[in-house]
């Protein structure tokens, strides 16, 4: 089931296409809290392609009123698009592929993001990350996202600190082969410098495959940094609902997930075993001083 909402945009810029990825549907005050901040993004026009998985018709409509709703005044453009699931799997990397082939296909947008229904952007995330892609031939643009510990009770969340975690301000894209620093919505994709087969995520990870594409695409792309000290948003741990939430290790609970966990540790030797040895290109333009 795909419902569309094409309504013009009263803002002005350069359209930008940002994924969201929803499966449960008793944390929708979590999406409404992004959504929220997709609306409030400043010097862009935005389309909002949001993917279910196997929600229910009266579910599926509640998440489009509430997009209605929220979308309104900007003029915003959005969809709301259900994968079938009867199996119960964890669809995460098929719901990124399904945004990908529905970004491609339509052509309207060559800017592609993606942010998860429990983090958040500032109001001017978006304009900060397209600004380096529009007039340039860097395929990803990528800025600072540091962590939020979140308490959440009764549909209330409590922001108690922010920790700059993974460093993102100090790092080059050839940290990427130490391990992946960059959260899922703290970098964007020109897509009309990115060959489609290259931005496919691989469903028989069962995590890191955003890693496995970032490795990819930095092989073969031109990344900058520009905007790395620039602070856009929030990736957000919440402690008291981190088993249904957070699928990554909360740095800020006693009750973390093992470092050797076998989900983690499969993907991770399988895309080092697919990446080891290819060929890297640095590109003109990379390079910066880390002042």
């Amino acid at each position: 089931m795909l419902i569309t909402n094409n309504r013009p945009s009263t803002q002005p810029g350069p359209l930008v296409t940002v994924g969201v990825r929803f499966h449960d549907i008793t944390r929708t005050c979590l999406l409404e809290r992004c959504l929220l901040s997709i609306s409030t993004q400043q010097d862009v026009t935005v389309h909002v392609h949001i993917v279910t998985q196997d929600f229910q018709k009266n579910e599926i409509l509640q998440v489009v009123k509430l997009a209605t709703d929220i979308f309104f005044e900007s003029g915003f453009s959005f969809e709301v698009d259900n994968l079938t699931n009867p199996k119960k799997a964890d669809l995460r990397a098929r719901c990124l592929n399904r945004i990908v082939n529905r970004h491609y296909e339509a052509q309207r947008s060559e800017f592609l993001c993606f942010i998860d229904y429990d983090d958040i952007w500032f109001s001017h995330a978006l304009k900060t990350l397209v600004a380096p892609l529009r007039f340039t031939k860097f395929a990803v643009s990528y800025a600072d996202v540091p962590c939020g510990n979140v308490y959440y009770d009764s549909d209330h969340v409590y922001l108690r600190e922010i920790v700059d975690l993974f460093g993102i301000s100090r790092k080059t894209k050839r940290d990427l082969l130490a391990g992946n620093f960059l959260p899922l919505h703290s970098y964007m994709f020109h897509t009309a410098s990115i060959s489609k087969e290259h931005l496919a995520y691989d469903e028989t990870l069962a995590r890191l495959e955003d890693y496995d594409v970032l490795l990819t695409l930095a092989r073969m792309y031109p990344f900058t940094g520009q905007k790395r000290r620039t602070i856009i948003g929030l990736y957000n741990f919440y402690e008291t609902a981190a088993a249904d939430i957070n699928t990554t290790a909360n740095p800020f609970s006693g009750d973390r997930l093992s470092a050797h966990d076998d989900t983690w540790k499969e993907a991770n030797t399988s895309i080092r075993t697919r990446h080891i040895g290819l060929p890297w290109t640095d590109f003109l333009g990379e390079q910066w001083e880390l002042g």
